[in-house]
């Protein structure tokens, strides 16, 4: 089946699409990473060695009124380098998702940029009419998370220092 359409809407081109459904308002997207060998976390160390497979569910920017999740199906490896503290390790999805995070990296930013408009009510009551559900303790949260992480810093030349 050709994917062609949903694959430019994604924010990641090393991912394969392998299906999609829709249940009521949200779309379930089933994501493989293309690459037959990763990295190992701890000492750099290339692996194609594959452990175990699992599922990992992360939640993306809404499209045309229907929530979009993610179904990633991450590979975790052996890692070949015998003085290595690591084991196994998973495929990094980085710089599509961070570790252990529940949406992607566009769909953080934009609630990051809704909670520094509006903070934490007011930004979960506009994320959910833009259809992202989120309480306004967590725009919180993640303000205070990614502080400095975004804002950038600008010079007025119009103002003289004394």
């Amino acid at each position: 089946m050709d994917f062609s359409f949903l694959q430019r809407l994604l924010p990641a081109a090393d991912l394969r699409i392998l299906g999609w459904e829709m249940i009521g308002h949200r779309l379930i997207v089933a994501l493989k990473p293309k690459g037959l060998v990763a990295r190992c976390t701890a000492c750099g160390a290339t692996s194609s060695r594959i452990h175990a497979e699992y599922r990992r569910r992360v939640e993306d920017l809404p499209c045309s009124g229907h929530r979009v999740t993610l179904e990633i199906h991450v590979r975790r490896f052996r890692c070949d380098n015998a003085l290595c503290c690591r084991q196994t390790f998973a495929q990094c999805l980085a710089p599509f998702t961070a570790r252990q995070q529940r949406r992607t990296a566009r769909a953080q930013t934009l609630l990051w940029h809704v909670g520094l408009a509006l903070s934490g009510a007011a930004g979960a009551r506009l994320a959910q009419r833009l259809g992202i559900s989120i309480s306004g303790e967590t725009i919180l949260r993640l303000l205070k998370r990614n502080g400095q992480k975004h804002v950038a810093t600008t010079s007025n030349p119009t103002i003289d220092p004394m």
